[in-house]
């Protein structure tokens, strides 16, 4: 995680993922399949993803299920529940 601080970035990513209602086996399994989520700004590009599928109707059970879950099959995350996250991420950072 080159240029990441621990206390800047992967601690407060951690917490915010805990609070989101992921446990630590999900957190450890998403960052590991998709390191890159370290590297997003959660003011910029996390908490607006999560209330984007809030407004698309996803309720918390769902939106932490499709955290769980990413991965980066081909260079892409994972789809949500057929919505292209990462083009939205992309977006947001972008």
């Amino acid at each position: 995680m080159c240029g990441l601080s621990l206390e800047a970035n992967l601690k407060p990513l951690v917490q915010w993922l805990e609070d989101l209602g992921l446990d630590k086996q999900q957190i450890a399994k998403a960052i590991g399949r998709s390191p890159q989520i370290c590297g997003y700004s959660l003011e910029a590009n996390l908490k607006p993803l999560v209330q984007w599928l809030e407004d698309l109707g996803l309720d918390k059970p769902q939106i932490v299920k499709s955290i769980a879950k990413w991965s980066e099959p081909r260079g892409e995350l994972e789809t949500t529940c057929g919505l292209d996250v990462g083009r939205r991420l992309r977006q947001a950072a972008g």
